[in-house]
């Protein structure tokens, strides 16, 4: 998997945050866990991970692990889960599990209405979207 820039900066991650003033996020690598945070004035942070497994069976393990963890989640069904193994979680997290590689984004520390229109809930879905959408290896 490639990863770029920590920068939010597409056409959709700006629609999607607007009018959220977009920052670069601070960046860690540990334990072959990728983590992005974006601190988003007047709107909260924003956590985006990747889990980078070493193979698919491992990556599989992880997710499922992960969506443990969590309280209360539930599967993203039909074409919302754009074809991935994918959950939901209360206030605002949503993770995808893609070529053995967990996305996770969670907008649970974004203020309840992201720019006054947006739900946390909408805003880490249409995120982990646009970032799926655009994944490449």
């Amino acid at each position: 998997m490639r990863l770029k820039s920590p920068t939010l900066t597409g056409v959709g991650i700006e629609g999607i945050l607007a009018p959220a003033k977009l920052a670069r996020g601070d960046a860690s690598w540990t334990n072959r866990l990728y983590t992005c945070t974006y601190r988003l004035p007047q709107n909260g942070r924003l956590v985006l991970s990747v889990k980078d497994s070493q193979d698919v069976e491992s990556g599989s393990t992880y997710f499922d692990r992960s969506r443990r963890d969590l309280p209360h989640t539930k599967p993203l069904q039909g074409l919302i889960s754009l074809g991935l193994p994918s959950y939901e979680a209360q206030q605002g997290i949503v993770a995808f599990l893609k070529d053995g590689k967990t996305l996770t984004v969670d907008a649970s520390r974004l203020s309840p209405e992201v720019g006054g229109h947006q739900s946390r809930e909408d805003v880490a879905y249409a995120v982990a979207a646009e970032v799926v959408a655009c994944w490449s290896e």
